[in-house]
């Protein structure tokens, strides 16, 4: 326990770096995850009037969007 504790100090700096640019990557930046995952849900539903099979997939979709926005919000929490 002590040595990870001296691990995580030591590399304090880096995992911070880490957790800010996985949050950044999911859900902050331009072309992060989430912006992706919106764009896919709005083809996705118009898809679905076309291929009633496509509901399933953008229902999919609409699943990961909740898990990456808390997922970028523990990780900018952690890198604070």
């Amino acid at each position: 326990a002590l040595e990870s504790e001296r691990l995580r100090l030591v590399h304090a700096q880096s995992l911070a770096a880490f957790t800010r640019s996985a949050a950044d990557r999911l859900y902050d930046a331009d072309g992060s995850v989430a912006s992706v995952l919106g764009r896919l849900l709005k083809e996705g539903g118009k898809w679905a009037g076309v291929d009633a099979r496509l509901a399933a997939v953008a229902e999919r979709l609409a699943a990961l969007k909740p898990e990456v926005q808390e997922l970028a919000e523990t990780c900018r929490d952690l890198s604070e």
